[in-house]
């Protein structure tokens, strides 16, 4: 098989070199989440657990607690938490949160490198707003919600088709409507379809009548994922002689209303059922209808008239609907077309929320396929439909309800959600002619620009020149200003309208000077945070030196003494927590005094005890307790300063270290102008 011996050694070189590679794939690291652990921060025994197994590139999670402690758990790597956070003085990161309210937050998971591998987006949302609980009763059934998370799912047992809803109050200045309908004793009859779901809205307005708080509950009967709807009728037409007059929408088990239109001189109508395999009975109006004979006839007044059909299955259960005959005033000619639709849209269905709005395209009374905005998941909609005749009649359709519309008024807003279709049916009863409109409800894409368009320093009110001139993708800045400066401001511009700026922490409009602080004695580190529309976020650190006498181009000149709390920085002494000492022949000396007066920040993760220095858009990590590569010694925390050993930090920050051993001085130099 093999011509030489060569050959056979060849081959098991190859093998092991293959096997070598394969095991070190295998062993590679895994820079990834393996869970988020949510703690209320004033009570660190209520914890909320995300598991790996329930991580999603967005996520989701509704609490009690006024501020949230987040602790990420990576697998391999290092993480940040960005957005609407705070860190305290153990760098735990947390938010606070308002009742109601929802605050997303951005956690990027990096490499060894600095390089981020993964990023996730958690919206946190503090629930239960004016509401104690919900309870859902029926016949030997009941449901207890004492939380609730913004979509709520409720599966009943298969022979319960009404449930009562009660929603339990925190205090007496609340109100509660169920699906835009109040109650005097916040209670509520939900009738439950065979197959399928039913979406019921619970909205909570304040004593003035705002609303606070919003909670979906998606309701269907334990067998309705597997079982198929029944097949109550084959047919339903309606006739007057031998015209047949159109049944609005057609009959669907799950829909309750229907309409018949009829022109002004016809005053009546039967109607034929034509029974499907699972129906045993259909009564109108109190009668029966044998299948495939006319009811008896049904009369229109002006204005209209409803009427009942119950169906009865071969189980013997019973389905009620309801059925609107609607007769024109007068006869005309018509298209049947809409001379105009005008549309409002709002987060609620409070008039002052609304607003109007375009369809795109824009209406024409012949075209029929539209777009709305719903602007985030679902929005409340109004319609004012202009009919081009007088006998017209508008109906629209979304989901399980139909409603009649009135020419030249504005509908009760209804609440359409993404992905939704609404057909709006313009109807002329004289000719038997008709017009749908169809308006699909799409979710607008948020931006994801997290960035500035420029941004300027002003010292005591006069603009200061920033190192290096601004662009947008450079993060980090400098400034030199006299030791006789007082206060900043500064005056971010984002590159989007949509996105939000905070300076130290404070929201600044964009465009917009921020609040006035005081500069620190030597150093102040200013921070900016963008926050695109969709969650991304960017910050942009400025470090302002007044020290006195460092301008653009001098040198910093640091000199630290052995044993000594004392420091000097370019000839001011200045005072450290702790002394700087020598470690196995290592100068060890306070991080955050030493990097600060570079130029550089300073954060530690007290989880993962890691610590990352960031200068000029670099990082570099180093890990407390873990001695660093090519020195003997590690980084190492004592009464509560962390000490680094100085000679890797300088050469890092590409300064000169140079040590007098009569002195026992340590004398960092950094020139403000090497940017490499």
């Amino acid at each position: 098989m093999f011509k030489r011996k060569s050959d056979v050694f060849i081959l098991l070189v190859l093998a092991c070199t293959l096997f070598l590679g394969l095991a070190s794939v295998a062993a590679a690291d895994t820079y990834d989440l393996d869970r988020i652990d949510l703690y209320d921060y004033y009570d660190s025994s209520s914890r909320v657990r995300i598991t790996s197994d329930d991580l999603e590139r967005n996520m989701e999670k509704t609490v009690e607690w006024r501020r949230v402690k987040i602790v990420p758990r990576v697998i391999d790597g290092s993480y940040t938490v960005t957005g609407e956070v705070n860190q305290d003085s153990s760098d735990d990161y947390y938010v606070a949160l308002d009742e109601g309210e929802t605050i997303r937050v951005t956690i990027n998971v990096y490499d060894d490198d600095g390089d981020r591998q993964e990023r996730y987006y958690l919206d946190l949302t503090r629930g239960m707003e004016g509401i104690e609980s919900v309870l859902f009763t029926a016949d030997d059934f009941e449901k207890e919600f004492t939380s609730l998370d913004d979509t709520n799912k409720l599966v009943v047992p298969l022979d319960v088709d009404k449930v009562k809803l009660k929603a339990y109050l925190t205090d007496s200045d609340y109100e509660v409507e169920c699906n835009d309908s109040g109650s005097s004793n916040n209670t509520w009859n939900i009738s439950v379809p065979k197959s399928g779901t039913v979406s019921v809205y619970l909205n909570v307005y304040n004593e003035d009548d705002d609303e606070v708080a919003e909670y979906k509950f998606v309701i269907s009967r334990s067998s309705s994922a597997s079982s198929s709807a029944k097949e109550l009728l084959d047919d339903l037409t309606a006739k007057n002689g031998s015209d047949e007059y159109e049944i609005f929408p057609n009959f669907d088990e799950n829909v309750q209303d229907y309409y018949i239109c009829l022109p002004s001189n016809v005053k009546s109508v039967t109607l034929t059922p034509e029974y499907g395999d699972d129906c045993d009975t259909v009564k109108i109006n109190g009668k029966t209808v044998r299948d495939g004979d006319e009811s008896s006839e049904l009369s229109s007044s002006t204005g209209g008239s409803s009427y009942t059909m119950k169906i009865t299955d071969e189980d013997g259960d019973t389905e009620e609907y309801t059925l609107n005959i609607v007769r024109a005033i007068v006869s005309s000619g018509s298209t049947a077309a809409l001379d105009n639709l005008r549309i409002k849209r709002g987060s609620s269905k409070t008039e002052s929320s609304l607003s109007e709005i375009e369809a795109d395209p824009g209406f024409d009374s012949y075209t029929y396929d539209y777009e709305l905005i719903a602007g985030d998941d679902s929005a409340y909609f109004s319609f004012r439909p202009s009919l081009d005749d007088s006998d017209g009649i508008a109906l629209l359709a979304y989901g399980d309800t139909v409603i009649m519309l009135e020419d030249d008024d504005y509908c009760t807003p209804i609440r359409l959600e993404s992905d939704e279709t609404v057909t709006i049916r313009s109807y002329s009863p004289s000719f038997k002619v008709y017009k749908d409109y169809d308006f699909e409800i799409v979710g607008r894409q948020l931006d994801d620009t997290d960035t500035l368009e420029d941004l300027e320093l002003y010292v005591d009110g006069v603009q200061v020149t920033i190192s290096p001139s601004f662009n947008s993708k450079t993060y980090t800045y400098k400034a030199s200003v006299s030791d006789a400066a007082d206060v900043y401001t500064v005056t971010p511009t984002a590159e989007d309208s949509s996105a939000t700026i905070t300076v130290n922490g404070d929201t600044v409009k964009s465009g917009r000077s921020s609040d006035e602080y005081s500069l620190a004695d030597s150093f102040t580190n200013v921070v900016i945070m963008v926050t695109a529309e969709n969650g991304d976020s960017n910050t942009y650190r400025l470090t302002i030196d007044r020290s006195g006498s460092t301008t653009e181009g001098d040198p910093v000149k640091v000199v630290l003494r052995i044993g000594s709390t004392s420091y000097i920085v370019n000839g001011q002494t200045k005072q450290l927590s702790s002394a700087p000492y020598i470690n196995s022949s290592r100068t060890q000396v306070p991080l955050r005094v030493i990097a600060e007066a570079l130029g550089a920040n300073v954060y530690y993760n007290s989880t993962a005890k890691q610590i990352t220095i960031s200068k000029d858009g670099e990082r570099m990590y180093m890990d407390i307790g873990k001695v660093i590569k090519d020195f003997d010694v590690a980084p190492e925390i004592k009464a509560n300063t962390t000490f680094v050993p100085i000679r890797y930090v300088s050469e890092k920050l590409q300064c000169e270290c140079k040590y007098n051993n009569a002195s026992k001085e340590v004398i960092i130099t950094y020139n403000m102008d090497d940017d490499d």
